[in-house]
């Protein structure tokens, strides 16, 4: 499971043990765990196939950390920036993993909307 926390005095992105199957108020908290960030980071996402987590630095660069398990076995590769984000824009990765979804459109760029109201009375019979 990939969270974020700031118990190191600023947000980082961790990795820890997830026990699928059990009732989560019995399972204890995992003892291990694996930071993924080194200078920060919010809003992981692991890729469908689990080899890659992507995740926002602070700075606003989405992030790619190529990771790997084998058996109880956690392991960090490769940590590299992939581009910079507008501050507050939404992404999300395409379940194959080949693709980043970007919310595109900001307040600046929406259209205005048009409400009318009592529009029955304008309809001509």
């Amino acid at each position: 499971m990939a969270y974020t926390s700031d118990e190191s005095g600023t947000d980082q992105v961790y990795v820890v043990p997830f026990r699928a199957g059990g009732d989560f108020r019995t399972v204890p908290f995992p003892s291990r765990k694996w930071q993924i960030s080194t200078a920060g980071g919010h809003v992981p996402i692991w890729r469908r196939d689990g080899k890659e987590i992507l995740y926002q630095d602070l700075q606003g660069y989405i992030v790619s950390a190529e990771v790997s398990t084998t058996g109880a076995q956690f392991r960090v590769g490769e940590v590299r920036p992939l581009f910079k984000l507008p501050p507050n824009t939404g992404f999300d990765v395409t379940p194959d993993g080949k693709r980043i979804l970007i919310k595109a459109l900001g307040d600046k760029y929406s259209s205005p909307v048009t409400l009318l109201v009592n529009w029955s009375s304008k309809l001509r019979y």
